[in-house]
């Protein structure tokens, strides 16, 4: 149960760090920057932290880690685990299974969104 606790206090305070970060970043005509840079802040930060505790460089309990990397780097942007399991399947897997992940998850996430938006208006 601490675990989960860490997760949803870490995942409020990502959560506002990217509010703030959208809210306070000016817009580049149409072009969301903010959450362009959120992603890239948050896929760097998640890839370092991987590669430091896996090379035992940095020492943390399960529920630090989950505090950090799923809740508020999870909360600031979910591009960072998205990132993650890309990266992972490239090396386990191979580059067609990567490729595909990655087609399938950014269609089929874009689909859901528009079935989602025409469901809502649908009744």
């Amino acid at each position: 149960m601490p675990i989960v606790i860490a997760v949803a206090l870490g995942g409020a305070v990502g959560a506002v760090l990217r509010y703030g970060m959208v809210s306070f970043m000016p817009m580049w005509g149409s072009f969301p920057v903010a959450v362009l840079i959120a992603n890239i802040i948050g896929s760097t930060v998640f890839g370092w932290l991987v590669s430091a505790i896996d090379a035992q460089i940095i020492i943390m309990s399960e529920g630090m880690r989950s505090f950090i990397m799923v809740g508020i780097i999870g909360a600031f942007t979910t591009f960072s685990f998205f990132s993650f399991e890309t990266v992972s399947l490239f090396q386990s897997q191979g580059v067609k299974i990567a490729i595909l992940y990655i087609f399938l998850s950014v269609s089929l996430a874009i689909t859901g969104f528009v079935i989602g938006a025409k469901l809502a208006t649908a009744f």
